[in-house]
């Protein structure tokens, strides 16, 4: 999997420090708090077949901010985006096809929402993005 891109400052890394965990495996995370006019996003390339599983999170901010994160695969949207309040980590995965593609995660604000601008309010968070290469091979099964 290639290192992720992203969008300006909008995105950044993130430690597990204080309450509620921001982080999904107790290391860090990236979260992004800079919800201005255009989405923010970050993306990265695969060469399939395989799959890419991550954990997600979009809290409802004590300001009334509420995030939602859409994933897209090479610009087609995978799934209905991830709605707050989503105070718990999910887990998704994705089936990449053969071929190289490009996997996009965008943060913006629910329709009717504002932020407290500089503040954790309402952030998304994304961590362990994974991808797990398809070898072809059936796995055996055990006895019945």
């Amino acid at each position: 999997m290639k290192a992720a891109a992203t969008t300006s400052q909008a995105w950044r890394v993130v430690s597990d420090s204080g309450f509620p965990p921001k982080t999904a495996d107790g290391i860090d995370a990236i979260e992004c708090l800079n919800f201005a006019a255009e989405d923010s996003w970050v993306e990265t390339e695969v060469a399939g077949p395989g799959w890419v599983s991550w954990k997600q999170r979009a809290e409802l901010g004590s300001y009334g901010a509420s995030s939602t994160i859409a994933v897209v695969v090479d610009g087609v949207p995978v799934g209905p985006p991830l709605q707050p309040p989503h105070e718990f980590w999910s887990e998704r995965n994705v089936w990449i096809p053969a071929g190289r593609h490009t996997v996009r995660w965008t943060a913006r604000l629910k329709p009717g929402s504002t932020a407290n601008p500089g503040t954790a309010d309402g952030p998304a968070r994304l961590d362990q993005i994974t991808f797990t290469p398809d070898t072809g091979n059936i796995p055996e099964m055990g006895p019945l």
